[in-house]
């Protein structure tokens, strides 16, 4: 496990994007944990919580396996955490930087 090295985050960590989803929206989620994938592809991230793998949030019908899913992934680098969660019941969610 990996934990923050400095207060400043890397190049990497500075240029992610952070996003609110504050409506109903499975479309705006789904590209959430796209992103997050692509991110943790790069291998500068990890997963260090998560109530469910990335890879199986939904069931083999399409449906979500839970009411709420979360992750956190860190930089590898700096140690700077981003937490993705979504309470899919209402589909409203977030992607930021963990305080």
């Amino acid at each position: 496990m990996f934990f923050r090295k400095s207060n400043k985050m890397c190049y990497d960590c500075q240029s992610i994007a952070t996003v609110r989803c504050i409506g109903p929206n499975e479309y705006m989620y789904t590209a959430i944990l796209e992103y997050v994938k692509a991110l943790l592809a790069t291998g500068n991230y990890e997963i260090v919580a998560c109530n469910h793998p990335v890879d199986e949030v939904k069931d083999k019908d399409g449906y979500w396996v839970d009411d709420g899913i979360w992750h956190t992934i860190q930089c590898k680098q700096c140690g700077t955490r981003f937490v993705c969660s979504c309470d899919t019941y209402h589909m409203r969610g977030h992607f930021r930087r963990e305080n």
